[in-house]
């Protein structure tokens, strides 16, 4: 039984982008998915923190991934293009398809 979970609604209102960023390592699905869609509602601002993340940790990858596509800023073009030779498939095809989507 987990004592803790990750106040996602008060990271999202304190535009605490390295928090979530960091959530999108916890071991519930359900918990990344909610800090992926909050930074995805952050926006532009949450962009260098997810690139940071995909470089230094790889734990953070295919919701990195989503989440720089959901946001389209072409600041990520090269994050999501080295993603695009990532280990894991899921990781590979979501940068795939944000390139196509929004820069191709």
């Amino acid at each position: 039984m987990r004592l803790f979970r990750p106040d996602i609604e008060k990271m999202k209102a304190n535009r605490d982008i390295e928090g979530l960023v960091k959530t999108l390592k916890d071991e519930d699905d359900k918990v990344r998915a909610n800090a992926a869609e909050a930074l995805k509602q952050i926006g532009p601002p949450a962009v260098d923190g997810l690139i940071r993340a995909l470089k230094y940790e790889s734990k953070v990858g295919w919701e990195a991934v989503w989440t720089l596509g959901e946001i389209g800023d072409k600041k990520a073009i090269e994050a999501l293009t080295s993603a695009t030779e990532d280990k894991d498939s899921r990781v590979r095809e979501s940068a795939a398809r944000a390139l196509k989507r929004h820069y191709f």
